[in-house]
């Protein structure tokens, strides 16, 4: 499995743009097979900052919605509808006792 959890920061004067390209990716992203969970989140800090949450089959699976032509598309812009770069961050679930480094 892969876990994923984005942090994007996008420009106040691209809300409007960006919103309508994510609302339309997220359906299209949920509907394939390997995507086991996307979600979107707007920070309670600070409205400009979207959490994405995903968890994918396999590093082949998250390969393979990178080359969909909706996902190139939304990541086509991400530079010019961002403030700063997305920070991934690639996540292992947590399994009291067995994550232990004890």
């Amino acid at each position: 499995m892969i876990h994923i959890i984005a942090k994007l920061v996008v420009k106040n004067e691209c809300r409007s743009v960006f919103d309508v390209a994510l609302a339309d990716n997220l359906p299209k992203s949920r509907a394939e097979k390997t995507c086991l969970r996307l979600e979107a989140y707007i920070d309670n800090n600070d409205s400009r900052v979207i959490w994405l949450v995903e968890k994918w089959e396999s590093e082949d699976a998250l390969k393979l919605h990178y080359e969909q032509p909706y996902a190139k598309k939304i990541m086509s812009n991400l530079e010019k509808w961002l403030d700063e770069p997305v920070q991934i961050t690639r996540c292992s679930e947590f399994n009291a006792g067995i994550n232990s480094t004890e």
